[in-house]
């Protein structure tokens, strides 16, 4: 497995997101190249978290996997950075504490089964929290096309 790097990631996000990205992106790659992901990904989760937060990572993306609708997309097409569907995923995680059925509607796209995954989500979101990887519940819309807005915050990619 690759040391944690998030080459892709854009500097506005918060730590616990480029982690959660990163995470996501690494099960994808060994995934496509026909390996098991879960013993690498959790040893270096566990080593920069802790071993509650690599194991509720682990639970969690197994069940999106099992409910899975369509294969989950790890880049964009156009920038090499996380795809929509990571996106999806990271803000429902962060969402999780605070507003579950927010969470569930992001990625009912993806899964069949939201709830269970969104219950997952709230866990790992609080052991990621406890092991200093806090992730922001961004609430805002989306913004799909950039406007004359340079205040405005950036897209993840």
């Amino acid at each position: 497995m690759a040391p944690l790097e998030t080459p892709q990631a854009c500097s506005a996000m918060a730590p616990g997101e480029q982690l959660l990205i990163w995470s996501l992106q690494g099960w994808a790659s060994a995934r496509m190249a026909g390996d098991a992901p879960h013993r690498p990904l959790g040893a270096v989760l566990t080593a920069k978290t802790s071993a509650r937060a690599a194991a509720l990572f682990i639970a969690w993306i197994q069940a999106i996997e099992a409910a899975s609708l369509r294969p989950i997309r790890a880049q964009c097409a156009h920038c090499g950075g996380a795809s929509e569907d990571l996106q999806r995923l990271v803000a429902a995680c962060g969402v999780a504490p605070v507003a579950l059925r927010e969470g569930e509607r992001l990625i009912e796209p993806l899964v069949s089964e939201p709830r269970s995954i969104m219950i997952l989500a709230r866990s790992l979101n609080d052991a990621l929290f406890q092991a200093g990887w806090p992730l922001p519940a961004r609430l805002a819309p989306p913004v799909r096309e950039a406007v004359d807005y340079p205040e405005q915050a950036p897209t993840m990619h």
